[in-house]
């Protein structure tokens, strides 16, 4: 069962880390909650590892959320991925980046 890792708040956005397991392999995502007046960004041009793998308008498992904004969000289980290698920091570093491009997007319109 997926567990919520980590949650913080930067630059206006809610970010959270989620630990799943498939089959013996645990891993870490992380997912970026965007605020409504933010949503106005081309989803194809944030650079993050592994890419874009979640975009919906509805919260991740196991997050009990009830609202529609729209969730971003990354997965470490590619090839030669390790949960030693992605460490909740390593996570955290990329999730605040996926912010700072969703605002640097933002500031070029």
């Amino acid at each position: 069962m997926p567990q919520l890792e980590h949650s913080f708040y930067y630059r206006g956005f809610m970010c959270y880390i989620i630990l799943r397991r498939m089959t013996s392999t645990l891993y870490r995502c992380g997912y970026v909650a965007v605020p409504e007046d933010k949503d106005n960004f081309d989803v194809s041009d944030i650079w993050c590892h592994g890419g874009i793998t979640y975009d919906y308008y509805e919260p991740p498992t196991p997050l009990a959320i009830k609202d529609k904004r729209h969730y971003i969000g990354f997965d470490c289980l590619h090839f030669a991925d390790t949960i030693d290698e992605w460490t909740l920091d390593r996570v955290r570093e990329e999730l605040i980046n996926i912010v700072n491009q969703i605002l640097e997007q933002e500031s070029e319109e």
